[in-house]
């Protein structure tokens, strides 16, 4: 979907209300979901603590501590995806990573620095938000894959003329799901199009994306 504007209006056209746990980064729009259904990305958390040890000072050393409790984090999440620890053992070695970004992020709402306080409010208000992927199964510590899916179509959205009008603006999403989705599936685009075109001048159903499920017996 292409929206003019980055506004709640255009996050509720997006996503609407489903059942599920939403992936995002700490943009506000998504405060009107729970922090119980969300999960932070830590990429973009790591980014911020960097700009906290690059601009120097006193919280620099807070946000470096917790820059190596993430790297801590995502090296046990990598051993669990490689099936080296079960869940169970993965669960328990979060703990103390969970233990000190809890402190650091404290650590970081008592600053005077205004940036550093509002990180550390931010994490501490969104606390559940941060650990999802150790709870619920299929969640991810990141949406890095997402982020890489539409990071040409952002820059699309920027220079196409076709997103600066509604009915471009449908077009252009239109097409990018479809060619998105052929790509995830493994399929040909070009291939896809000729076999749409054919049913089409057939007077047949469109061809499908997705696959279908097998008959049950």
């Amino acid at each position: 979907r292409f929206d003019p504007k980055r506004d709640r209006e255009a996050r509720f056209q997006l996503i609407g209300c489903f059942e599920g746990i939403l992936h995002s980064d700490r943009w506000g729009p998504y405060t009107l979901f729970k922090p119980e259904e969300r999960q932070l990305c830590h990429a973009h958390l790591r980014r911020d603590l960097q700009a906290l040890i690059d601009r120097g000072g006193p919280d620099a050393e807070i946000a470096k501590r917790m820059l190596d409790l993430s790297n801590a984090m995502f090296a046990t999440w990598h051993k669990f995806g490689e099936q080296a620890i079960d869940a169970a053992a993965m669960t328990a070695a979060m703990e103390p990573i969970k233990d000190g970004w809890k402190q650091g992020a404290t650590e970081l709402e008592q600053s005077t620095k205004s940036k550093s306080h509002a990180l550390g409010r931010s994490l501490l208000a969104l606390w559940p938000a941060l650990w999802a992927f150790i709870e619920f199964e299929g969640v991810e510590p990141t949406n890095n894959a997402q982020e890489q899916a539409l990071r040409k179509l952002v820059k699309l959205r920027k220079s196409c003329f076709g997103s600066t009008s509604d009915t471009g603006a449908k077009r252009t999403a239109a097409l990018m799901t479809v060619f998105g989705t052929a790509r995830k599936q493994g399929q040909s685009v070009f291939g896809w199009l000729v076999k749409a075109m054919e049913r089409y001048n057939r007077g047949l159903d469109g061809a499908l994306l997705l696959p279908q499920p097998s008959p049950s017996g």
